[in-house]
């Protein structure tokens, strides 16, 4: 798997929709996120919304981590 830094308008937007009273905005908020960042090798999309959606919970916590991680975002200590 490969991951792409995204710009900061993605984690806003993923922020605001993680707030959104519509619940359906609220379920693919993480869903957006990793179809921004997950990619191909060439930098092409690596996975739709539709796909990031079907995702196990599990796998999609991983591939949730690992985009924080890649852009900087997973507030852990810098040594």
């Amino acid at each position: 798997m490969f991951f792409k830094e995204i710009p900061a308008v993605e984690f806003r937007r993923f922020s605001l929709a993680e707030q959104s009273t519509d619940e359906n905005v609220r379920i693919g908020s993480i869903a957006k996120l990793i179809c921004a960042s997950l990619c191909n090798e060439d930098g092409s999309a690596g996975i739709t919304f539709e796909q990031a959606m079907t995702l196990k919970a599990g796998a999609m916590n991983a591939i949730f981590s690992q985009v924080l991680i890649v852009n900087g975002q997973d507030n852990k200590k810098k040594d």
